[in-house]
């Protein structure tokens, strides 16, 4: 997983659990490659995906709690890199 993928992913606000295309609008990655990568992000416990009851194929997309703890240092790292 690329680096510049994961800030992108993990700097998108999950508040609202946002569905796979707000996610691709959001951050710019292909719909491809943002469905492959939230695959291994729930596989790794980072993501969790619900169902979304007002379009059943578009799944609601959010963080577990590991997940924040990860987007927290990616924060982090973030601001020391700039």
């Amino acid at each position: 997983m690329e680096l510049n993928t994961l800030f992108k992913l993990f700097g998108v606000d999950y508040s609202d659990q946002p569905n796979v295309t707000e996610i691709v609008r959001q951050t710019g990655i292909s719909y491809a490659h943002t469905c492959k990568t939230i695959i291994k992000l729930e596989k790794e416990g980072l993501l969790k995906t619900n169902i979304n009851k007002k379009h059943k194929r578009a799944k609601l997309i959010s963080l577990t709690p590991k997940g924040v703890e990860i987007k927290k240092a990616l924060e982090i790292l973030r601001r020391n890199l700039k």
